[in-house]
C-alpha cells in the first residue's frame, strides 16, 4: 500500500498515488496547479487541416493558437504512414551489395554461420515444440514460461519442500516466533498482521505456494508469507539484492508490506494489547 504524504490516503498502486498527490487538497501547490490548468484551458484552440506526406490524406489537428508555427504540427495521419518507408529497387540492391562486400559477412559465411548444416533441431522439454538453434547453443526450453516449469520439475526431483513452520529458525536468538490461533508467525510483525486480519474479519491464509528461481547455477525456491485469494503478501523488514530476484519469480500479484505499511497493524495491536503483544503466542 502507498500513502499520500499530505492526507495519508492509501492507494494500492503507485500510479494512482502519483495522480492523487498533484491534485490533493492538502498539497500546498494545488492552487498553483489549478491556476495553470485553468489558464491552459482558456487559451484559444484551433483546428488545422494538414495533408499527410505519405498517403496524401487530409486530416485535422487541434492545437493552441499560441503554438501555431512552432513545429508542433503532425506530418503524417497515422503511425502506419509515419513508420512506413518506400524503398526503391536500386536502394535495396545497394544495401545488399554493401552487406555482401563487408568483412563481417565474409568471415561469417566462411566460418559456416550461414550454412544450413550448422544448425540443429531441438525439442522443448516442456511443450515439445521444435526449435532451430546453432550447434554450439545448449538450450532445453523454448521460452521463459517453459524454463520456469523446468526449474520447478528439477527442484521437485531434488526433494525441495515448501514452507514449514519454523523453517527460518526459532531459537534462543529469535524469540518472536510461534503459533497464534492456528497460524505460524516467524516474527512479531507477522503476529501483528495475523491479529489485525483475524479481528477485522479479513480472510487470509498462510501461503504454501513455491516459486523457483536460479542464481549462480543453483536452483532455489521462494515462499511468500501469506495469501489473500490470488494476492501474495510478503512482510519485509530488510531487503538485499537476492530479494528482488525472488520477487520476479512470483507468478501473480505480490504485495510487499514494509516498515511504513506495517504501522497500521502494529499501532492497532500495541494500542489494544501493549508492546509485549508477543506474549499472546499459544503456550503449547
Amino acid at each position: 500500500m502507498y500513502k499520500c504524504k499530505f492526507c495519508e490516503k492509501s492507494f494500492e498502486r503507485f500510479e494512482s498515488l502519483g495522480g492523487h498527490v498533484v491534485w490533493c487538497n492538502f498539497n500546498p501547490k494545488v492552487e498553483q496547479q489549478r491556476q495553470q490548468a485553468s489558464i491552459k484551458k482558456q487559451k484559444q484552440r484551433i483546428n488545422v487541416k494538414i495533408i499527410c506526406e505519405k498517403c496524401g490524406k487530409e486530416f485535422e489537428q487541434e492545437i493552441i493558437d499560441s503554438d501555431f508555427g512552432r513545429r508542433c504540427l503532425k506530418r503524417f495521419c497515422s503511425k502506419k504512414c509515419a513508420n512506413g518507408h518506400e524503398h526503391t529497387e536500386e536502394w535495396k540492391r545497394n544495401i545488399s551489395t554493401g552487406i555482401k562486400n563487408s568483412s563481417k559477412f565474409i568471415n561469417c559465411f566462411n566460418s559456416g554461420g550461414h550454412n544450413k548444416t550448422n544448425v540443429k533441431y531441438i525439442e522443448c522439454s516442456i511443450c515439445h515444440k521444435i526449435m532451430v538453434v546453432k550447434n554450439w547453443i545448449n538450450k532445453k526450453t523454448c521460452s521463459d514460461k517453459c524454463y520456469r516449469k523446468l526449474l520447478s520439475l528439477n527442484a521437485k526431483k531434488q526433494g525441495f519442500g515448501g514452507y514449514t513452520p519454523g523453517s527460518i529458525g526459532c531459537n534462543k536468538y529469535r524469540k518472536n516466533c510461534g503459533w497464534y490461533k492456528g497460524y505460524w508467525c516467524d516474527s512479531s510483525w507477522e503476529l501483528a498482521f495475523v491479529i489485525y486480519n483475524l479481528e477485522h474479519g479479513i480472510k487470509f491464509e498462510r501461503n504454501l505456494d513455491r516459486f523457483y528461481y536460479k542464481t549462480k547455477g543453483k536452483i532455489h525456491y521462494y515462499v511468500p508469507d501469506f495469501k489473500k485469494e490470488t494476492e501474495y503478501i510478503e512482510i519485509k523488514g530488510y531487503e538485499d539484492e537476492s530479494d528482488f530476484i525472488k520477487y520476479k519469480s512470483v507468478c501473480g500479484k505480490l504485495t510487499l508490506l514494509k516498515e511504513k505499511d506495517m504501522k497500521l497493524y502494529l499501532s492497532y495491536v500495541i494500542n489494544k494489547y501493549g508492546k509485549e503483544f508477543i506474549l499472546l503466542y499459544d503456550k503449547s
